[in-house]
């Protein structure tokens, strides 16, 4: 477990006045962490989003006897214990009744505990460095927990992403490493149990031939995707049209694919077209099909098209905006009434598919200039959904943290033996990042 000792009280106090700079660095640890955030104004959340972070840690607190078994030993030592989420942001807690009022009011559920809003403190710490820490006293950037000491460890998923942090927070007199060791080994339990619960669930999906958590390839904690994909997740089993508003290499594929597989039309085909990757004649008969013989080059068995290849399932339809008037037109007569002809075929096909569609271009000056028909656009935007680009979201940190984890199982390294070092995250967290998740 990583310790984060009492400073001398002088080198808090000149820390804080700015009179301790790099040059005069006397080589303690907390000092770098000190110094790498901006810490801005700690807030607490709505009751709505309280009710919604919740919801999301369910798997967690769904554990409440162990948690609760194990709060009430500490609570007799003097001890509160707390769940945050992979935010930082409080969802549980049991006997904060022990800790100085304005401690208790200081760690109460919904406020937020990320090394941003409160600056060096156990939670933001483990989440940050992805790893059990403790912080003691005049270690906390806080003055409000320079009395106490607090010991955090992170939760990980299935899939190694940090999905909360524990932490066991007590008043300096009573510190203690053992509690360092119970709240890790509280942790280790919980991620044997959640596991378990992952692989009967898995199991069961299996056996049913269902999608297996949908959404959980989407990865992040920023505010508006996790709104966007509580949305989607809402409306993922209705029949209405999806419309994506998002910058290429922001995860729309991503997006629309969850919404597929926690669609009732799961079993179907997903099926992707790119409607600004090919000129207006090849993307008609990619689309719509073709009859033998249609033109020069046409296979002679033709093509059944996209559309016909979607049936049952769901038609992706990424850049919308860059089809042609006419496309649109082809498009609209099939959202209307499910029918189409194939390029040089006068016979009619049908075909049932639920659209998801995405754009970056802004649509309502689209139609407002003509170039993009108004029956289409009410047709396509049953529910509307923004994705933020990377440059905008508040987790990048944590996102670059999890897709390492992610590309780390993908070459076959075991569970927890590569991560990203800390310096490494905050050049990420500096970089204004312009570009895409390849970037």
């Amino acid at each position: 477990m990583l310790t984060l000792l009492e400073p001398d009280i002088d080198v808090w106090q000149r820390f804080r006045s700015g009179e301790l700079d790099e040059r005069d660095d006397d080589g303690h640890p907390v000092l770098t962490r000190w110094r790498r955030t901006p810490v801005g104004d700690p807030d607490i959340v709505t009751t709505d989003e309280l009710a919604q972070r919740r919801t999301r840690a369910a798997g967690v607190l769904a554990r409440s006897a162990l948690l609760e078994d194990v709060g009430a030993e500490l609570r007799r030592r003097g001890c509160a214990l707390l769940l945050a989420d992979e935010g930082g942001v409080i969802v549980a807690s049991i006997g904060t009744e022990v800790l100085p009022e304005h401690v208790a009011r200081a760690v109460s559920e919904g406020t937020r505990w990320s090394e941003g809003a409160r600056g060096t403190n156990a939670i933001g710490v483990a989440l940050t460095e992805q790893t059990a820490v403790a912080v003691m006293g005049r270690a906390h950037y806080d003055v409000g927990g320079h009395g106490l000491a607090c010991y955090a460890a992170p939760l990980r998923g299935e899939n190694g992403r940090i999905i909360g942090v524990l932490d066991a927070t007590v008043s300096i007199e009573r510190a203690d490493p053992l509690l360092g060791v119970t709240v890790q080994a509280l942790a280790a339990l919980l991620e044997s149990e959640l596991a378990k619960l992952g692989a009967a669930r898995s199991h069961r999906a299996r056996e049913m031939g269902l999608p297996e958590e949908p959404f959980a390839r989407i990865l992040g904690s920023d505010p508006v995707l996790v709104d966007a994909c509580q949305r989607a997740a809402q409306f993922a089993a209705s029949p209405l049209p999806v419309l994506l508003l998002a910058e290429t290499g922001t995860g729309k594929e991503l997006m629309a694919r969850a919404i597929h597989r926690s669609s009732d039309r799961a079993r179907g085909p997903f099926v992707v077209v790119n409607c600004g990757a090919m000129p207006e004649s090849l993307l008609a008969s990619e689309l719509f099909g073709y009859a033998p013989g249609a033109f020069t080059g046409a296979r002679e068995s033709g093509h059944g098209g996209r559309i016909g290849a979607a049936q049952s399932g769901t038609l992706f339809l990424d850049e919308i905006a860059e089809m042609s008037p006419a496309l649109q037109a082809m498009l609209l007569r099939v959202l209307e009434d499910g029918s189409y002809s194939r390029v040089g075929e006068p016979r009619e096909r049908r075909s049932d598919f639920r659209l998801v569609s995405a754009t970056c271009r802004d649509l309502p000056k689209l139609v407002r200039e003509g170039t993009f028909r108004k029956d289409l656009f009410y047709r396509i935007q049953g529910v509307t959904l923004g994705l933020p680009a990377v440059r905008a979201r508040s987790d990048v940190k944590e996102l670059a943290a999890s897709l390492f984890v992610d590309l780390a199982s993908e070459l076959g390294l075991r569970k927890g033996s590569a991560t990203l070092h800390t310096s490494a995250l905050e050049e990420i967290g500096r970089r204004p990042w312009p570009a895409t998740f390849a970037s």
